[in-house]
């Protein structure tokens, strides 16, 4: 199957028998991220994965030579050796990973370095990388969860001497944000974007750096809603496999403190300040509410009015949170969304246009689409007042125009302000919209100058590398370049809530047929298997008993899950795990999820029993192709699910390959001949040489018959040469959609 997306700018080897030494490896990545990928890189396995480059040289004159051995050292932050690996003899190629042999310590700062050999030649030490891992599981058993209706907190330690690390673990489902109090300085990222994933199963938590230096340290964590507190629409109890949601943002944190490689963790008090009345956190996304995103927060400049600190000994019962996510704590280990040197910032960032609308309001036009938040220029505005700024994916006249999923207020920052809050950048938190216009609007006696300078977009997404690209020259170069750029813009806008989303501007969900279609697009262009292999546990982690789950994780909808889901959505489930294997070479996540992967596979095969043996559940179909969808759906709904279910087994058998499970292999390849026979009995249309009973559906099923390997070799033939005569009578026009288009293009 030939590929076009991927020109991978990566080089194996470097080739001159006369040096004396090769380059350094790079592109050290340890549980496949760099150290960039967050403040502080914090897993949670005690048996880290490495991988590296062995240089990074793409065009060099004497590329060519084989590597034939490699080496990681790990260390302590002292310098005492934790892990070697020893020199380790290699045929041709590195493994996609390396795994450490011994366990490392928790709470506990490393750094690792890489070398390689070709024959008898060395090459230089790499540049050292450097992790941490994290608290274990039973660390966080002594914290308590607290919030309660505070969402405002502080961390107070004292350092009798310098220490060389401190970190603060904090666990904060609904985002949250850490300020140093004496400076007013965020610690890490500013937006506070959260995690979405099934609270009731897993709770992912962060580090920071704080303060190391001698002397008392205030620490402000400043809690959000995000996905967490999200109202009726997006959190439901129960749903399907079970569901979880808070009513209020809560944290729970520990704090590690090195002296002498002594590492100190303790349960931080987290006592709120007196409530001010109003609510200081931004539109909670999907919530239809719009929140408040105060300017005038006292630790930031004005007076500070906090209430005593309670400390651990006397923390009152009642600031407990009485209704706690009761998922597994673990590292968030994906790349962050950084607001500031990311992989965005050559995506536009500021407007071209602007005009006032009225006295009060202005109309902010940019280039394109984009997924984060508005910021308003120090100076540009002044209080006291209100600032509202409404989020527009398209205008109608000099109004924003209301879109489905997308019910008014929902797109909408409002900005309370102070009379002293005009001295700094004025930015929500815990929110991101999707929007190319913004209208910004004041009341209340707020200022804002309307120039256009004095406002600018930050994105929002993951912060994920670009892996590969393609060049055009010639006839078309101009219109295949563009679409490589919109195809790689729109890859990284839809990395946002750190889950592939289907839509960054209105629905926000990690639809599984949006995810499937385009995961491997995604592999090719940037390097996502962090996040790819967070949305295979959130998907596991929604699975029913039975097997099935639905068509998008979380579960949002209201109401019981239609089980099983439409197949051409819920093969993302072992589409997707195969693929982390195939482009990453990840193993330990089909190994972590081969029990669930065999349920779904069985758990489908034991519901299709009483109608044939081949899995056609379907509620989709060929979402969004030309035919009307009252017609188009049930039409193609039953042979694209099968086909998808012969995809998804498909992968299952490689996966057994892959690790050794040779029975199972077996097993499932003995059903999928068996299966891809019963599709070919059941669809296939001798009068009109397709898998349909319909012209408008001929495109997409045929494509999914030949994508799936159901057509027998007899009718190879007139299969593609059918296909092709139809997109040809159409003046070269598709009929597929989201279904059959993946298939076709392949």
């Amino acid at each position: 199957m030939e590929r076009l997306l991927f020109a991978v700018g990566l080089a194996a080897v470097w080739s001159d028998a006369t040096c004396n030494e090769l380059p350094a490896p790079t592109g050290l990545r340890t549980e496949m991220l760099l150290e960039s990928a967050a403040p502080v890189l914090v897993i949670s396995s005690v048996t880290p994965k490495f991988s590296f480059l062995p240089h990074a040289v793409w065009d060099h004159p004497g590329r060519g030579v084989n590597l034939t051995a490699y080496r990681i050292v790990v260390r302590t932050s002292a310098g005492t050796t934790a892990w070697d690996s020893g020199q380790v003899v290699v045929q041709n190629s590195l493994p996609a990973t390396i795994q450490c042999t011994t366990q490392l310590a928790h709470m506990t700062a490393y750094s690792w370095t890489a070398q390689w050999w070709a024959g008898d030649v060395a090459s230089a030490v790499s540049t050292p990388a450097v992790f941490e891992v994290g608290p274990a599981p039973t660390d966080w058993n002594s914290a308590p969860w607290v919030g309660d209706g505070q969402n405002e907190f502080k961390i107070e330690y004292t350092l009798a001497s310098s220490a060389s690390r401190v970190r603060l673990y904090l666990a904060a489902p609904g985002g949250a944000v850490v300020y140093n109090a004496a400076t007013g300085a965020a610690i890490g990222d500013e937006s506070g974007i959260s995690a979405w994933v099934p609270f009731d199963q897993m709770v992912l938590y962060d580090g920071y750096p704080l303060p190391t230096q001698a002397g008392t340290h205030s620490i402000v964590v400043l809690a959000g809603h995000g996905f967490y507190t999200m109202g009726t629409f997006a959190c439901k109890k129960p749903i399907g496999s079970g569901g979880f949601c808070g009513e209020n943002p809560a944290v729970k944190a520990l704090l590690a403190i090195d002296d002498a490689e002594t590492s100190i963790a303790r349960n931080v008090a987290l006592p709120s300040r007196t409530a001010r009345g109003i609510d200081v956190d931004g539109p909670a996304i999907l919530s239809g509410r719009v929140g408040a995103v105060v300017s005038d927060d006292p630790w930031l400049g004005t007076t500070i009015n906090w209430s005593r600190w309670l400390g651990q000994d006397d923390w009152a019962p009642t600031r407990a949170v009485p209704d706690v996510p009761p998922g597994n704590i673990s590292a968030l280990q994906v790349e962050r969304v950084q607001t500031t040197g990311s992989s965005t910032s050559k995506l536009p960032s500021v407007p071209i246009a602007v005009q006032q609308l009225g006295p009060s309001t202005w109309h902010f036009n940019f280039s394109r689409n984009i997924v984060g938040h508005v910021v308003l220029k120090a100076g540009s505005y002044s209080g006291p007042g209100n600032i509202s700024i409404n989020h527009c994916e398209v205008m109608n006249g000099t109004a924003c125009s209301s879109l489905a999923h997308l019910p008014g207020g929902l797109g909408t920052d409002i900005h309370i302000l102070g009379p002293n809050t005009s001295s700094r950048d004025l930015s929500p938190r815990f929110t991101w919209h999707g929007f190319q216009h913004v209208i910004v609007t004041t009341s209340g006696g707020a200022k804002f100058d309307g120039k256009l300078n004095s406002l600018s977009a930050v994105w929002t997404v993951a912060n994920v590398d670009e892996s590969a690209t393609i060049e055009f020259e010639g006839p078309g170069a101009t219109l295949l370049s563009a679409i490589r750029d919109i195809t790689k813009s729109s890859q990284w806008a839809n990395m946002a809530g750190y889950i592939p989303t289907d839509c960054p501007t209105r629905e926000k969900h990690g639809w599984l047929g949006d995810a499937q279609v385009v995961a491997e697009e995604a592999m090719y262009n940037v390097f996502s298997p962090a996040l790819f292999q967070l949305f295979v546990r959130i998907i596991r982690d929604q699975q029913l008993k039975s097997g099935p789950y639905a068509g998008s994780v979380p579960i949002v909808v209201p109401g019981p899950v239609q089980q099983p889901g439409d197949i051409s959505w819920t093969a993302a489930y072992p589409l997707i795990t195969n693929w982390l294997y195939e482009y990453y070479g990840d193993v330990t996540t089909i190994r972590d999820q081969w029990s669930q992967l065999k349920l779904y596979a069985d758990g489908q095969l034991r519901e299709a029993g009483n109608n044939g043996t081949l899995p056609t559940f379907w509620q989709c179909g060929d979402w969004c192709a030309v035919e009307p969808r009252a017609t188009c759906t049930p039409g193609t709904g039953p042979p694209a699910a099968g086909a998808n279910f012969l995809l998804a087994l498909d992968a299952i058998v490689k996966m057994a390959v892959a690790i050794g499970e040779n029975a199972d292999a077996s097993r499932y390849s003995n059903i999928l001949a068996s299966l891809r026979s019963e599709f070919d009995a059941r669809f296939w249309n001798a009068t009109s040489g397709t898998y349909s009973n319909d012209p408008l559906e001929s495109q997409t099923l045929s494509a999914l018959a030949l994508g799936s390997g159901a057509v027998p070799q007899s009718r190879l033939a007139t299969v593609i040469a059918t296909l092709a005569g139809d997109v040809s009578a159409r003046g070269n026009h598709l009929t597929v959609g989201s279904a059959g288009q993946k298939c076709y293009g392949n």
